[in-house]
């Protein structure tokens, strides 16, 4: 699959972050969470972590990403020590919340 800077179409995706060789992985487990990583080709673990984005109907740039290899959604994880209170990114059982996701 070749690299797009935005999804264009609903399908399959790995989300690399921008200005810098990491990929986003989902790690779950009995304190879930997501991480970044750097890709591998040999990594079992990341063959497997793709995100199943769904375009939000009626909104341009908005979507839903769901983890192929758990069927997580995407939400927020708000703390008062969390980044001074602004949350990051955090898989839940169940619907993702819509995400934008810019160049």
């Amino acid at each position: 699959m070749a690299y797009q800077s935005k999804p264009t179409f609903n399908g399959v995706y790995r989300i690399k972050v921008l200005n810098q060789d990491l990929v986003i992985e989902s790690a779950p487990g009995y304190n879930p969470g997501l991480k970044l990583a750097s890709p591998s080709l040999t990594s079992n673990k990341q063959k497997f972590m793709q995100w199943t984005l769904t375009q939000v109907l009626g909104q341009s740039n908005v979507w839903m990403m769901v983890s192929i290899e758990d069927g997580y959604g995407v939400t927020y994880k708000k703390t008062a020590d969390t980044y001074w209170g602004y949350g990051y990114p955090y898989p839940q059982n169940g619907s993702s919340l819509n995400w934008s996701i810019l160049e």
